[in-house]
């Protein structure tokens, strides 16, 4: 396949409009550029935001914090207008690990895939579905800015990916949302009191953001207490 072996972006003024605007990207795209180009068997995985156990972004934790102590923390999520129904895509950590598997045991070669759910996601859908597991209504606030506003999703503002090549040449079968958000909420909800380390840093990044001197008190404390008393019933178990 003669594409391969040029680059992706042949348009010189496309190529110095991404290296300006989007650095992270560039040199995302620019890795990839060099490996198509090398001539040497490759496949490339592109993943959205990933939510899963031990992401060590700790975005969805912290997410999962805020919902979870919704009532103590008295903030509703910050939910700038811009982003409130702006679709975008997410993967399953254990989705992202099989497609990768799939690809490395198969006979395709050459190719690029993008790794995503299935379903058209918004912030709103994904954070009121985690409120609907955990039985803790929420409500936004669309008021704040994306400046001024604590919000860690979504990182890319392009729309859906489109995972049709990942299901016909590799077979992927990406887990339902509501599937996903479940298994990850019942995986934080078991770490809470068992990574004391990475919990105190959510717990400390979330109430330094968005909490006052009073809800942050309170907040610490629910949380360290309920950590105590999950680390006793595991011990007693």
């Amino acid at each position: 396949k003669q594409w391969y072996q040029r680059r992706v972006r042949e348009d010189k003024e496309e190529y110095q409009k991404y290296a300006d605007t989007d650095k992270f990207g560039h040199f995302k795209l620019l890795a990839e550029e060099q490996l198509i180009s090398s001539g040497l068997p490759y496949l490339i995985f592109r993943a959205p935001d990933v939510i899963g156990a031990k992401d060590t972004s700790s975005k969805f934790w912290i997410y999962h914090m805020w919902v979870k102590y919704y009532e103590t923390l008295r903030t509703p999520i910050h939910m700038p207008y811009q982003i409130k129904q702006l679709v975008s895509s997410y993967v399953y950590l254990d989705d992202l690990v099989t497609a990768i598997m799939k690809g490395i045991e198969g006979e395709t070669r050459n190719e690029v895939f993008n790794i995503a759910f299935k379903e058209p996601i918004t912030l709103t859908t994904l954070l009121l579905e985690i409120s609907s597991i955990l039985d803790s209504p929420i409500s936004f606030d669309h008021e704040v800015t994306t400046d001024s506003s604590y919000h860690l999703y979504p990182s890319s503002a392009r729309g859906q990916l489109d995972i049709s090549k990942a299901e016909t040449l590799l077979g992927f079968k990406p887990t339902p949302l509501k599937s996903a958000v479940r298994k990850t909420v019942q995986f934080y909800e078991k770490a809470q009191s068992t990574f004391d380390d990475e919990r105190y840093k959510v717990v400390t990044e979330l109430s330094n953001a968005i909490g006052t001197d009073k809800t942050r008190v309170k907040f610490l404390s629910m949380v360290q207490a309920e950590a105590i008393a999950g680390r006793k019933v595991r011990d007693e178990l």
